[in-house]
């Protein structure tokens, strides 16, 4: 899944953009950082599974909680896929 949005075909930006990606250094960050991207559409998936958990904390969670966001919160709590900075034992 790709979110590429490029500069508009012509414009300068463009231009520097196309000059930059013939660079072998450049070439070779976009291709690590291509392939550090695959796998990130499983990301819901290995939510759900448990597998990745959320971390909420401090800002984070009183964010949820404000945009109303707790139902969210119980429902990772009772699936065990959401954490805290803190885990009780």
């Amino acid at each position: 899944m790709t979110r590429d949005i490029p500069p508009p075909a012509g414009s300068r930006l463009a231009a520097w953009l196309d000059r930059i990606r013939e660079r072998p250094s450049a070439a070779a960050a976009f291709q690590a950082a291509a392939e550090s991207m695959q796998g990130f559409e499983m990301i819901p998936q290995l939510v759900e599974s448990g597998v990745f958990k959320r971390e909420y904390r401090d800002h984070r969670l009183e964010w949820m909680i404000r945009s109303g966001g707790a139902d969210i919160v119980l429902d990772g709590m009772r699936k065990g896929n959401i954490r805290f900075s803190a885990e009780l034992t």
